[in-house]
């Protein structure tokens, strides 16, 4: 495919609603859903996948209500609607909700959309299972059929390959029985979304130690995450075109929807002439 931009000489005018992140939005919706008590997400992300993780959490039992343009989340133990929990599209709901499955009080299948059952995450269910949980997969993949039982800790090694399973270890690690130690071996991607992982894990009163490397991670067992209000900070790379745009061309745009947050440092409103 080719495509032809033409240069025009009149001054870009406008505003732009940038999105918040995605990846904030994730990790604080599941961290909500366990912590008893009311949490309130300001500033949701309307992505698709985002949408995937609430339609999950309902299916295990979670109450999420709209409160103006804020998400309560009402947390506590996972009591499932039914016996299947959709993740739809979503691999990080996928990654993060089949460990947490096993906190729910009934048995719990993990499926997705049709095309969704052909993504393999042996590595991770293997990991999930040094750590005691109790699951069964015939593909490597969805479905996997997770059993109501604490995990019993331990140590679980995990190639770095992708940050969104150690971030699932991670998150049920604080639940398990016993002390857990996760350790990433060989190439570790992503590091700045297990970061974020750890500092919202925090946020909601979990406790995670990190090595000086940051390959190691210790976690005490038998923890109760506390509710919590997160203000989701903005995706600025969902603004980058938008940006680079306004770095070429003669702009007055006001970019929108940028919040104080603690998650970053650029606050609302920002015009770039």
């Amino acid at each position: 495919m080719r495509l032809l931009v033409k240069r025009s000489s009149d001054q870009v005018k406008g505003q732009i609603a940038v999105p918040t992140s995605k990846y904030h939005a994730h990790r604080a919706l599941i961290l909500a859903s366990l912590a008893p008590g009311s949490s309130r997400i300001v500033g949701l992300s309307n992505a698709q996948h985002v949408r995937h993780t609430i339609t999950a959490l309902r299916g295990l039992g979670t109450r999420i209500e709209m409160d103006g343009d804020d998400f309560l989340v009402h947390g506590g133990p996972y009591r499932p609607l039914r016996s299947q929990v959709s993740v739809g599209s979503s691999g990080t709901a996928l990654y993060f909700l089949t460990g947490l499955a096993s906190l729910a009080s009934a048995p719990v299948t993990i499926v997705g959309q049709k095309s969704f059952h052909r993504r393999l995450i042996g590595p991770l269910l293997q990991a999930l299972s040094d750590l005691g949980v109790d699951l069964d997969s015939l593909t490597g993949g969805p479905p996997i059929s997770v059993r109501p039982r604490r995990p019993k800790g331990g140590h679980a090694r995990i190639e770095g390959i992708l940050s969104q399973w150690i971030s699932g270890l991670l998150m049920v690690a604080p639940f398990a029985t016993g002390p857990s130690t996760i350790t990433v071996e060989g190439e570790f991607n992503e590091r700045s979304y297990v970061d974020l992982t750890v500092r919202m894990m925090r946020r909601f009163g979990l406790r995670v130690e990190v090595s000086e490397n940051g390959r190691r991670f210790d976690i005490e067992p038998g923890q109760c995450p506390t509710p919590a209000t997160v203000v989701l900070p903005p995706d600025v790379g969902a603004a980058a075109f938008g940006l680079a745009m306004t770095a070429l061309h003669p702009a007055d745009v006001l970019f929108r929807g940028c919040p104080r947050s603690p998650w970053t440092r650029w606050t609302t409103p920002r015009r770039i002439c």
